[in-house]
């Protein structure tokens, strides 16, 4: 998998739909913490771990880079 991405978090530049039931709306935030993906405060099922974390990490130009300080 490469390098393990301990902390951050990721904002859509815009809705979007990676098929199926899973839908994520403008801005919506996914935190990458230990490489497992959160959403809302809540890890994804296991099922959809590996899909998400990669879409993020392939199409991160999707994104904007949260970068303020916890």
């Amino acid at each position: 998998m490469g390098k393990v991405i301990q902390d951050r978090i990721y904002r859509l530049k815009k809705a979007t739909n990676l098929g199926g039931n899973l839908e994520f709306p403008d801005g919506q935030e996914l935190h990458i913490v230990n490489d497992m993906v959160y959403v809302g405060g809540w890890p994804l099922p296991p099922e959809l771990q590996d899909e998400v974390y990669t879409w993020i990490t392939k199409n991160e130009k999707l994104f904007l880079i949260d970068e303020r300080r916890r």
